[in-house]
């Protein structure tokens, strides 16, 4: 598939240009005292790309509460460029940022979306309200960085699936991608997932092979998903299993959800931090409770609709399995929700509201005169 024709070229570059004009600003932030000096201005396993100080980078068994060395390596890259002047840490953010945009629109491209239909779903990734916390706050680079790599490795293996010719080599690709991406943040072991997502879009025959083939992709999943879970009890963002029973997992979910699901449309209240609104050991306000609740009434109306269209059933996968990991199901830390946790995840949200478009400019496409004509004279000698 010849994803660079003209037309796309034109839609992708007014995307990059408008992504770019809306977060430029960016630039003239600063550092802030969030995360930053742990990660940057006191970090001093950022102050060397020495190879001993590589080695201690990918040893550490945990830094902030997380296994991400690819992150620290890239703050380390930054630091030997431009030192502790902050605008260079937030162009790299922005370069990432704009990388991935690109790589979204290459991807629903490859999905089957119309050129204008892609951009539409790679505008809204770059200047969604929501994914501004991600590429303006420096701390929060492995999300773009992560981010950078989950796309490529999709990206990968769909050629795998459309190409006759050099599948091996995009099976590998996408592998060591899905690997890198791991190493950023652990929020990428959805990736496995996702490609089935993607065989179920494409149609694909063989479901044995298809799981066949995702083996090493899971082995990495369960892999990191260990290490993610050993390095929070290290960090002891994991509270202990008698602070928030069943039920109340299930509303914490829930709840974040409709939160989610609410901000890709109106994103309002936007914040940094999303605390819990009662002390730990308080019941949950009720409201917790109906919004899980509404959402499966939802679910129970719209279902027969969702299930005989694989476009819906491929968007709205997408999101929740990819946003899975952070409902607070399994409570880490002490936010409810954030809006960082969006930038893969909403990429079903926007590929739901492309399809959209796409169905209504279908159904009300105008009809041409000369159909008109030779439909009104078949009538008339019927």
């Amino acid at each position: 598939m010849k994803i660079l024709t003209p037309n796309n070229r034109i839609c992708l570059t007014f995307v990059l240009l408008a992504t770019f004009i809306v977060l430029l600003p960016n630039l003239d932030n600063g550092w802030v005292n969030w995360d930053d000096h742990k990660y940057v201005l006191e970090n001093p396993l950022i102050r060397s790309l020495a190879v001993e100080n590589i080695a201690a980078i990918f040893t550490q068994r945990e830094f902030m509460g997380n296994y991400h060395p690819l992150t620290l390596l890239s703050l380390a890259v930054d630091f030997s460029l431009f030192g502790l002047d902050a605008r260079g840490y937030h162009a790299t953010n922005l370069l990432l940022h704009l990388a991935n945009t690109a790589l979204v629109f290459w991807l629903f491209t490859l999905l089957g979306l119309r050129s204008a239909a892609a951009a539409l779903v790679a505008l809204l990734f770059g200047v969604h309200p929501m994914h501004l916390e991600s590429v303006a706050w420096i701390s929060a680079r492995k999300d773009v960085l992560y981010g950078l790599f989950f796309l490529s490795g999709l990206i990968a293996y769909l050629n795998f699936l459309l190409r006759a010719e050099s599948r091996s080599k995009f099976y590998i690709f996408a592998l060591v991608s899905f690997a890198l991406s791991l190493l950023a943040k652990p929020m990428a072991v959805t990736f496995p997932v996702i490609l089935l997502i993607i065989d179920y879009l494409k149609k694909r025959p063989d479901w044995r092979k298809a799981l066949l083939e995702k083996a090493p992709f899971f082995a990495l999943s369960l892999i990191f998903g260990l290490v993610a879970i050993f390095t929070q009890q290290d960090a002891e963002a994991l509270p202990g299993a008698r602070e928030i029973d069943f039920f109340e997992s299930l509303a914490v979910s829930g709840f974040s959800l409709c939160v989610y699901l609410f901000k890709s449309i109106f994103s309002v209240h936007l914040s940094a931090f999303h605390p819990y609104p009662v002390p730990p050991g308080a019941p949950l306000p009720w409201y917790f409770y109906t919004a899980g609740l509404g959402l499966i009434f939802f679910a129970a109306l719209v279902f027969k609709r969702i299930i005989r269209d694989r476009r819906i059933v491929f968007g709205l996968g997408f999101f929740l399995v990819s946003i899975a990991p952070v409902l607070q199901f399994l409570p880490v830390g002490h936010a409810l929700h954030a809006e960082r946790y969006t930038y893969i995840a909403y990429l079903g949200l926007f590929y739901l509201i492309a399809v959209g478009i796409e169905i209504i400019f279908k159904q009300n496409k105008p009809v041409s005169a000369k159909h008109l004509i030779s439909t009104g004279l078949k009538r008339g000698a019927n």
